[in-house]
């Protein structure tokens, strides 16, 4: 075998062990780094769970529930009756709500009457309203996206999106969105004039999750929506309203 075959196969064989070296480390990295990042996350979980702050409920913001009896008063269960939506955000600004967080998405159409009756309801409320909005493809198709930026105004949109978790899809982030979509806490906190510390485009922001004093109290005062006219307008005066459906089988955070 001359030196120039002997040159050639200790070329190919040292490009081979290069090619396989680097094969072995991507997988070590994509394997044990993602063991390592997983085992961090669920440290930081534990953490979190274990020595964050005890606080009371935060008496700023209620949630006004849609919820299965609400539900089982229309003949249909979605899309949520329009007029009764019109309703209840009328008479949350009538209650002295100081802001009002509507997450129902308004993307397709009912009966005409009841639909331009919310249409003009959302755009005639004096108290600021956020509406829940997305720009995802996979939620909304070209039809739905078209009567949703018709139907809600561009200035009363939040994004209803989160930032999960790749490997376990927990909820530890929040994202502001950008200066045209914000996401809804931020969203919220703009239209009271409040705005966060943190400008949009920053990037994702660590939840600082807290623990309730008693567990048996929810994190937040909660009323269904359809006995809303029977709660004492004090306790809706001056609060963050967050109004949304709590029934089965819909996706929580």
């Amino acid at each position: 075998m001359n030196k120039m075959l002997k040159s050639k196969i200790l070329r190919i064989l040292a490009l081979t062990l290069t090619v396989l070296f680097a094969l072995f480390l991507s997988f070590f990295s994509v394997r044990y780094l993602s063991f390592l990042s997983y085992i961090e996350t669920q440290t930081q979980d534990l953490r979190l769970a274990g020595f964050s702050a005890r606080v009371n409920q935060d008496p700023r913001i209620v949630i006004v529930s849609i919820n299965e009896d609400t539900l089982s008063q229309f003949p249909y269960r979605s899309p949520v009756d329009r007029a009764f939506l019109a309703k209840l955000l009328t008479t949350l600004q009538d209650k002295g709500a100081t802001a009002i967080y509507l997450d129902v998405l308004l993307d397709q159409p009912t009966e005409p009457e009841k639909d331009n009756l919310l249409k003009e309801t959302i755009r005639s409320l004096k108290i600021p309203l956020i509406v829940g909005y997305t720009t995802s493809k996979e939620i909304l198709d070209q039809n739905q996206m078209a009567y949703i930026n018709d139907f809600v105004p561009e200035n009363q949109r939040a994004i209803v999106n989160l930032a999960s978790d790749a490997v376990d899809g927990t909820v530890r982030w929040i994202n502001a969105g950008d200066s045209k979509n914000l996401t809804v806490p931020f969203a919220i906190a703009q239209s009271i004039n409040k705005p966060w510390t943190t400008h949009p485009n920053s990037g994702d922001l660590t939840i600082q999750w807290r623990r309730p004093i008693h567990l048996e109290d929810p994190v937040f005062v909660t009323y269904p929506a359809h006995g809303l006219n029977v709660v004492p307008n004090e306790w809706i005066k001056d609060k963050i309203v967050m109004v949304g459906e709590i029934v089965t089988l819909t996706d929580k955070h």
